[in-house]
């Protein structure tokens, strides 16, 4: 039988490296909408979201955890929209 501290500790590593991951990715979103805004392209964009959700999907083996992907993504999308938010608010 596994240790449950042993298997707690691994989780919480894995929880630092996702707040990792997204503190990553709130930084290119940052970047994307900086670029976004020079070049005066939409902000959103539906199609990229719908096409992202579909490869995850695609990729993910694990039953419960695909149900949850769109729950998940939506408010990593969500985020990402304010991030583009305020990128465009405080940008001349």
């Amino acid at each position: 039988m596994r240790d449950l501290n042993g298997i707690r500790t691994r989780i919480d590593h894995v929880d630092d490296h996702i707040i990792k991951l997204l503190q990553e990715r709130v930084m290119l979103a940052q970047e994307a909408a900086r670029i976004k805004n020079q070049t005066q392209a939409p902000l959103t964009d539906e199609a990229r979201e719908e096409a992202v959700m579909q490869r995850l999907l695609a990729q993910c083996n694990e039953p419960l955890l695909k149900k949850w992907i769109p729950k998940i993504y939506t408010s990593i999308f969500a985020l990402s929209k304010e991030v583009r938010a305020r990128i465009s608010k405080d940008t001349p």
